[in-house]
């Protein structure tokens, strides 16, 4: 299957921005050398591997699949987000998905 590399995407995650909003809800609680510590982009990408995707095509499915996850999956919402945090502090080193020039020379070292 063939993909344009400059295509916008015509589908989105609904769960992605709530998400988003409550990891930032929760750091807002937090102290501030805890929240300067914690990688919001882990924290997010964590959150939502634990949570069902819900994704729209359109503007209105978008909505309405926002409006669903506000009404079925609110306190999951806040376990995941509080999850991602957490496992956001635990992690001892940040490492972007961009920077993958370390990882790949350790991982040759081992065969």
């Amino acid at each position: 299957m063939n993909y344009p590399n400059n295509s916008v995407s015509l589908y989105h995650n609904a769960m992605e921005l709530l998400v988003i909003e409550e990891i930032e809800q929760q750091l807002q609680n937090l102290p501030q050398h805890l929240t300067e510590s914690i990688n919001n982009n882990d924290a997010i990408a964590y959150a939502l591997n634990r949570l069902p995707p819900l994704y729209a095509t359109s503007l209105e499915g978008y909505f309405w699949q926002q409006k669903r996850a506000r009404e079925t999956f609110k306190d999951l919402i806040s376990k995941a987000a509080s999850w991602g945090i957490k496992a956001a502090q635990r992690k001892k080193e940040f490492r972007s998905y961009e920077d993958t020039t370390h990882l790949m020379k350790r991982y040759a070292n081992t065969n």
